[in-house]
């Protein structure tokens, strides 16, 4: 395949992961209570949910896998070790 291909794969990933799941992390924001309320200090003027942040980090994973496919199934997780936690050679 074209390394071409991967990328645009990564891209498309990446930005319908994110479509899906950043209303999720919304919602779940609401209900768990991780939300930002307004105060003298802040800018914004009504609640403002805090978890969009995770639903970003999962689709850039996600997209960040499509770009090293591989043909083993643990690899991916040893590769993301390797590269993301300190130590994580093993």
């Amino acid at each position: 395949m074209s390394p071409y291909l991967y990328q645009i794969l990564a891209i498309a990933a990446s930005f319908v992961i994110s479509l899906a799941c950043v209303p999720l992390a919304m919602r779940l924001a609401f209900k768990i209570g991780a939300v930002d309320r307004p105060d003298e200090r802040k800018v914004h003027s009504r609640v403002m949910p805090r978890l969009g942040g995770l639903a970003i980090f999962m689709a850039f994973f996600c997209g960040h896998g499509c770009l090293y496919p591989t043909g083993r199934s643990d690899a991916g997780a040893v590769n993301w070790r390797r590269r993301y936690i300190p130590g994580g050679h093993h």
